[in-house]
């Protein structure tokens, strides 16, 4: 959101249920739209199609006098617009994302008439593109200052104090799924919802298609085939050279798209191969080799893709339908064990076929799939993919936009197998995305040059070099004084980092957390899973993971800056406290002893030892300590032992079960569908502890698969607050990510899942200095 003087210009974005079409004025601190009604289910709550929206600024880079004066007139306002001094209020809120505040009154009668006309669809009224990457507010101009969280859940009308948590959950689901989008509207916020869309896309809407981008708000993305040209300003095509400095990496271990298992390997891999989709600045799913988003089916199982005609190599080999069919095929194939292949999950037979046996004497599948194609991966002609699930998934395309479905070259990976990516930079480089390798040194870089032979518009960069250094501290030292264009502050020295121009720090979708085997005592017991949750002062020991602030304390699942974070999740007690609550940990741990007979209020010396194993690093080792301190404190006697192992023998206790372990989870893709169900459906395959709730679990399910993006997102958090207070985790922090770029560097920016889109880097551009 542009800032002049407090007053935002939200154009295009959807806030209280309208998109905001055009502004009707600006002035003492806030601004009055005429907005049309986003989504015709709209109807069922009685609201017109068209509504003056006024939006109040509220910020937390505002001074608390500020904050406090917004707070008081729009409270005025609203009770005002409620007497019907204002022409009556219709919906009034805060949308969380911006933390503005808004009200929706009926449109003035002169504003009218251009509805009618459709004169805001079209020349002087027509809605701008969405700006990249957040709102702008606070520090130097150009700082992007991403949403803190995403729709928050007041109290519902619908809620009656003496109903249980869970059946109110399961019943405000139920309503939300089976009624009618007013519930959904007045329980969860649905229209907060349509505002969060313009950062991570749920359009999987079965029996849309691409007509499901315009009801989530994404429609305004850029296409990958219109031209870009340099700016103004700009440094001549032979000086756009991007010199990088990766800080602790001594190679790029692989850029085969299915086994790039780092977002650095990820990303670079998704500049030199193409996918069918890709991720754009907002984390929408867009077209990339594809011509438009997959025509689905009606029982939402097969997705029809469409390839743009002429995709060709940088060898001058066609890319099509059957490259993609191979590729994806390839990347479930058991012989090859790649590490992101449980990406590509939902097709239909994908997993069983990943799991089948490889006789690896002759490097042939031993079961009895040998092949996804003529399955469930169908070419019938160059231009046409047809993919089918095994289930409707409304996180798939999601899913699918990551490089493990992307296009590899046949020609080169027949001779060469898994070693093709070293073979790349021969005969003046190869590629078939933005760029080629054109240099590729295992103890030193990386060097990629524009593709000539991409098929859209080409990227502003001329080339990307990128330099490895293990040393992360001399990588920072080396941007400081002038050698690369990017920089990344360690830890200890973020905090003197943000005072400089050009600083940028966002929150990670990425959790860490204890996880409790359910099956083994004492955790089998909820009280006392609850008990050694809500000991721990999750501030402090975030003081302790991560130096400078770069790790939050949280009580959440779901991370910031991902569709479906709960503003309102309570923690295990029922409060938001970050803090910790020692004299109800040691109830609970008390009722326990009492009941199990292993100890008193004062001593539980004999109760159930508990082994915390995490990795021998020095942090989690530390916050490990500070923990079980905590625990000592609330829980007098406990045996409690801490268990520290290098990565091969940790992993391999996670894999079996542990008692009790520290982990983490980083989103593979901006859906809560990636880290509430992969890690926490009963018998899920990430769920090493065994949670299972089979109220969440229901709901899980179902929010899988469900078609309506506000159900299913409602869903997700209904679920997520149950396996919090049951202690399916017990969330710790979440992480954020940080950079610094030289004022020369233009529209370079990570996106919350740590990588850089392909639609971001092809609009990355440099100014002289």
């Amino acid at each position: 959101m542009a800032r002049e003087d407090g007053a935002g210009d939200l154009l295009g974005r959807v806030v209280g249920g309208y998109r905001l079409e055009r502004l009707l004025s600006a002035s003492g601190g806030r601004s009055v739209y005429a907005g049309r009604r986003v989504e015709s289910a709209f109807a069922d709550a009685g609201l017109p199609e068209q509504a003056q929206v006024t939006v109040y600024p509220l910020a937390a880079t505002q001074p608390p006098e500020a904050q406090a004066e917004v707070r008081a007139r729009f409270q005025r306002e609203v009770e005002e617009a409620q007497r019907g001094t204002a022409g009556g209020a219709l919906v009034s809120g805060e949308d969380s994302i911006t933390g503005a505040r808004y009200l929706v009154t009926p449109l003035p009668a002169a504003a009218t008439g251009a509805f009618a006309t459709g004169a805001f669809a079209t020349g002087a009224f027509a809605a701008p593109p969405p700006p990249p990457y957040g709102w702008y507010g606070g520090g130097a101009p150009g700082t992007p200052v991403y949403p803190q969280g995403g729709y928050a859940i007041g109290p519902s009308p619908f809620e009656q104090p003496a109903r249980s948590s869970v059946g109110r959950i399961v019943v405000a689901f139920a309503v939300t799924l089976g009624i009618c989008a007013l519930v959904s509207t007045l329980a969860v916020g649905a229209a907060a919802f349509y505002s969060l869309t313009r950062f991570t896309r749920y359009d999987i809407s079965i029996n849309h298609g691409p007509d499901a981008q315009v009801k989530t708000g994404c429609a305004a993305s850029a296409s990958v085939e219109s031209g870009l040209a340099l700016p103004a300003g700009a440094a001549p095509d032979n000086r756009q050279v991007l010199r990088i400095e990766e800080p602790g990496v001594t190679d790029v271990q692989s850029i085969d798209p299915p086994d790039a298992s780092s977002f650095m390997e990820a990303q670079y891999a998704a500049l030199v191969f193409p996918g069918l989709l890709t991720l754009d600045r907002n984390q929408c799913a867009i077209p990339w080799a594809a011509r438009a988003l997959p025509d689905v089916s009606q029982d939402g199982l097969v997705y029809t893709f469409h390839l743009r005609p002429n995709l060709r190599w940088s060898d001058g080999v066609p890319i099509t339908a059957q490259t993609f069919a191979y590729s994806i095929n390839r990347a479930e194939d058991p012989c090859y064990g790649f590490s992101a292949a449980y990406y590509l999950n939902a097709i239909q037979d994908a997993a069983d076929f990943n799991s089948e046996t490889c006789d690896y004497w002759s490097n042939t599948v031993k079961g009895s799939i040998k092949t996804l194609i003529g399955d469930s991966l169908l070419a019938p002609d160059p231009l046409t993919l047809r993919v089918t699930l095994a289930n409707p998934s409304a996180s798939f395309l999601t899913a699918f936009a990551y490089p493990a479905s992307y296009a590899v070259p046949e020609q080169l990976v027949k001779p060469y197998g898994v070693r093709f990516p070293e073979y790349l930079s021969q005969d003046g480089g190869f590629g078939g995305g933005l760029f080629k390798v054109v240099s590729w040194d295992p103890t030193g870089g990386l060097r990629l040059a524009r593709n000539d032979s991409f098929w859209g518009a080409k990227p502003l960069l001329r080339e990307i070099d990128v330099t490895f250094n293990p040393d992360e501290a001399a990588a920072y030292q080396d941007y400081l004084a002038g050698k690369s264009a990017v920089g990344f502050a360690p830890d200890t020295l973020l905090a003197r980092a943000r005072g400089h121009t050009g600083f940028h720090q966002i929150p990670k979708q990425e959790i860490y957390y204890y996880a409790m085997n359910w099956q083994k005592a004492p955790f089998d017991d909820l009280g006392m899973r609850q008990a050694f949750a809500v000991a721990l002062d999750k501030t402090a020991l975030a003081a302790l993971a991560g130096p400078g602030g770069s790790e939050r304390p949280t009580n959440h699942i779901t991370p910031e800056s991902m569709a479906g974070y709960d503003a309102g999740l309570k923690g295990p007690d029922g409060t938001q406290s970050l803090r910790g609550n020692l004299a109800l940990a040691r109830r609970l741990a008390t009722a326990y002893a009492t009941k199990k007979g292993c100890g008193t209020a004062s001593d539980f010396s004999t109760c159930p030892a508990v082994t915390l194993t995490v990795l021998a690093d020095s942090s989690q080792v530390a916050v490990a300590n500070a923990a079980r301190a905590m625990w000592l404190k609330a829980i007098p006697g406990y045996p409690i032992h801490i268990q520290a192992l290098v990565w091969d023998s940790y992993t391999s206790a996670i894999g079996a079960g542990a008692q009790f372990a520290e982990s983490y989870w980083t989103a593979d893709y901006p859906d809560p569908q990636d880290i509430i169900s992969n890690n926490l459906e009963c018998g899920g395959g990430f769920n090493d502890q065994n949670a299972c709730d089979h109220s969440a679990d229901q709901l899980l399910l179902t929010a899988d698969a469900a078609s309506d993006p506000t159900a299913r997102l409602a869903g997700y958090q209904m679920a997520e607050q149950i396996l919090v207070t049951q202690v399916g985790w017990v969330p710790l922090t979440q992480s954020t990510d940080w950079w610094e770029a030289r004022a020369t560097v233009h529209n370079y920016a990570l996106s919350p899942t740590g990588v850089i889109s392909p639609d971001v880097w092809r609009m990355i551009y440099l100014t002289p200095r």
